[in-house]
């Protein structure tokens, strides 16, 4: 498995508001579930935490049945904020994210792994990603507490997370997953829902029913022309943040048979998936959605020719192999500088 969604967000029972003594509940954060506002995912809902002027060192935790994440590399969550931040004087950071477990608690001396977000642009859902490769292993191994906490009031702010993920980047087998999720099982012709299969002629799905989808990935490219070989800050800390390792774009091509024994059928699983992914859509994988667009393949090049007459559809989805690695740890090189320039008055 190379996704874990530790948390839907849409539960806002699951948190509790705590005051700056982390014990008393706070009465300066509050925590809701907002079915208005949502990025991702079946419950059409997300958590929403609000803090007033006076919620400094303020938090909001969860609790949680121990998770081992040693064999994930990051934690993905959505958000939407009301205010920005960069970690400047102007827009400085507001929340930070911190773990722990049974053995290692938030006030542990060894406990030092803290995220501060950043936020681009206010009011705009953007994807939070923290590295788990310097957690301390009596954490990663056994998660069961989950921390935001103000850590600048300013401003209040309403803030909106949704789906947090644990993910272990797998390029090829994350695609396949993500087919088969959008796929399996989610047209039912004649009283039952209709699979969906990945084919490998090493590997040959055995007693398949009909109908069904036939997946097969046939052809893999890197894509130099979507490759951006800079390294993108994450990893925020109130001493510095990490560069990511750079990500090599590729395109994989597969081939979609619907496989049926009559007409009827057929046309509706070729409708189905026409309807989820034609002439351009999304998938949606480990949290991030990515291009999918129906391509013609010429007739020489088709592999189906096996498939006894099935209708055979063209995809190729625009991905990216992400570099393992907790980033090189960075320091911003200098100190800030504010300029204000007199704009002169039109004569």
């Amino acid at each position: 498995m190379s996704q874990l969604l530790i948390d839907a967000l849409d539960n806002a029972g699951q948190w509790q508001a705590f005051a700056a003594d982390g014990a008393t509940p706070s009465t300066q954060l509050a925590v809701k579930a907002d079915a208005r506002d949502f990025r991702y995912g079946a419950d059409k809902q997300s958590l929403r935490v609000s803090g007033s002027v006076n919620a400094l060192n303020h938090r909001v935790r969860r609790t949680l049945n121990p998770l081992d994440l040693s064999n994930f590399d990051e934690l993905r969550v959505w958000f939407k904020s009301s205010r920005s931040a960069d970690g400047s004087t102007a827009r400085p950071f507001f929340l930070e994210v911190r773990l722990a477990s049974a053995t290692m608690d938030l006030n542990a001396p060894g406990n030092t792994w803290v995220r501060l977000i950043p936020i681009a642009q206010a009011n705009t859902w953007e994807l939070a990603q923290f590295s788990l490769q310097d957690l301390p292993s009596a954490i990663r191994s056994a998660v069961n507490v989950i921390q935001l906490r103000c850590v600048d009031a300013s401003v209040p702010f309403t803030f909106h997370l949704d789906d947090l993920l644990a993910v272990r980047h797998e390029m090829i087998g994350d695609v396949d997953a993500a087919l088969l999720a959008r796929l399996d099982k989610q047209l039912t012709l004649n009283g039952t829902p209709a699979p969906a299969v990945i084919y490998s002629p090493p590997d040959k799905p055995a007693n398949t029913p009909t109908p069904h989808l036939r997946i097969t990935h046939f052809d893999l490219r890197f894509a130099e022309e979507r490759t951006l070989y800079s390294q993108a800050r994450s990893d925020y800390t109130a001493t510095g943040f990490r560069l990511r390792p750079f990500s090599a774009a590729y395109d994989l091509s597969y081939e979609i048979a619907a496989v049926a024994d009559s007409r009827a059928e057929q046309t509706r699983l070729l409708e189905f998936v026409l309807a989820a992914f034609v002439p351009y859509g999304t998938l949606l994988v480990n949290g991030i959605q990515l291009p999918i667009e129906c391509v013609n393949v010429a007739s020489d090049d088709l592999i189906g020719g096996s498939y006894n007459g099935n209708v055979l559809l063209h995809f190729v989805v625009r991905t990216y192999q992400a570099r393992s690695g907790a980033g090189e740890p960075a320091t911003p090189p200098f100190n800030e500088v504010s300029i204000a320039l007199d704009q002169p008055t039109p004569a």
